[in-house]
């Protein structure tokens, strides 16, 4: 089975599924590339706030917006997962943490970046079947 089959919301030929930490201001994926997308999972009050006000902006709490290379959620907080189109003008930025990768930016996002969203529901199975067949592969290596 391939990536492509489990994360049928991919249309690109090379998917981003990882960013890379350059230390630049262009955000880059491990092909070296500008990814297309980005992923946020927001939870209703801020999918709300987004339709209202037409922008995703930055958190009151950390005073960005985080994003990750590709879809991620599906916990109970989760009621969207928000598709957003790449924009260098966004000024996103790569930032790493001890789970790997993700994006930020301090800019206000425009709402009309956001191509699609996506159930949490679909992208939690999907995640499972992505970690048990990347299981499998680490088991089959050991053989």
């Amino acid at each position: 089975m391939k990536i492509r089959d489990l994360f049928e919301w991919f249309d690109d030929e090379e998917e981003t599924l990882e960013f890379i930490d350059n230390g630049g201001d262009l955000l880059l994926n491990i092909n070296n590339r500008p990814p297309k997308y980005v992923y946020r999972s927001v939870g209703k009050e801020e999918f709300d706030s987004i339709q209202t006000t037409g922008v995703i902006s930055p958190s009151g709490f950390y005073g960005r917006t985080h994003v990750s290379a590709v879809p991620v959620g599906g916990d109970g907080s989760t009621y969207k997962v928000l598709k957003i189109e790449y924009n260098r003008s966004d000024k996103w930025k790569a930032k790493s943490a001890s789970t790997g990768v993700f994006a930020t930016t301090w800019e206000d996002v425009p709402a009309n970046r956001i191509i699609a969203t996506i159930d949490p529901s679909i992208v939690k199975l999907k995640s499972s079947k992505l970690v048990t067949m990347e299981d499998q592969f680490k088991e089959y290596q050991e053989r």
